[in-house]
């Protein structure tokens, strides 16, 4: 689940099989020091992380 486009059509299927999408964990990611140098002193917080920054 790197490319935005991926998650969308996830999201998009999900509402069409079930109506609605009450809650979504995408837990695919990677650790936050792959996003940040300073991970260990100064936490990195994941809505602040650009979708596309530290993708494989």
């Amino acid at each position: 689940m790197t490319r935005a486009e991926d998650c969308a059509a996830v999201v998009h299927e999900a509402v069409a099989q079930f109506g609605r999408l009450d809650i979504l964990v995408n837990n695919a990611g990677r650790g936050t020091k792959y996003v940040s140098d300073t991970f260990m002193t100064e936490p990195t917080r994941f809505w602040k992380v650009a979708p596309t920054l530290g993708a494989w």
